[in-house]
């Protein structure tokens, strides 16, 4: 929507006081952060599609849909860390790396690999609260 006024000519403000919260359940739509980057994605590909963007603009769009592609790497990541697939996590935070150069995501990406349960202890001790979002996995199931 904020896209779409943009393009038309509209203006938009910035605001430092927050107006409103975010609500996320596990229930809810937004609960599965996968679907959420995926749905972010498409809404994306639409601009792209419905449109007539510049050059400058779709290169702009383009790398924030490879933005979101990292982002969905490293939401896989977290679900293979968290189910004990400590393969795949490493894997995963790889391919967010490639897509995102990050000296993070590549030093999360190497220590997954070369000690797992120590990258598993600091994620649950420093992201308990999110824990309940990230998707269980066996340590065969590719998250969606």
């Amino acid at each position: 929507l904020w896209v779409r006024i943009a393009h038309s000519g509209g203006r938009i403000g910035y605001q430092r006081k927050k107006m409103l919260k975010y609500r996320v359940s596990v229930e809810g739509l937004s609960g599965d952060s996968v679907k959420r980057v995926a749905r972010a994605i498409d809404a994306f590909q639409r601009l792209d599609r419905d449109l007539n963007l510049t050059d400058e603009q779709r290169t702009i769009l383009l790398r924030r849909i490879e933005g979101f592609k990292a982002d969905i790497e490293v939401e896989k990541g977290k679900a293979y860390l968290v189910s004990g697939n400590f393969a795949e996590a490493s894997r995963s935070f790889g391919n967010a790396n490639r897509r995102r150069r990050s000296i993070k995501l590549a030093g999360i990406s190497i220590l997954t690999r070369v000690f797992p349960k120590l990258v598993l202890k600091l994620f649950e001790a420093k992201n308990a609260d999110e824990l309940v979002f990230v998707q269980k996995l066996d340590g065969h199931t590719t998250p969606q």
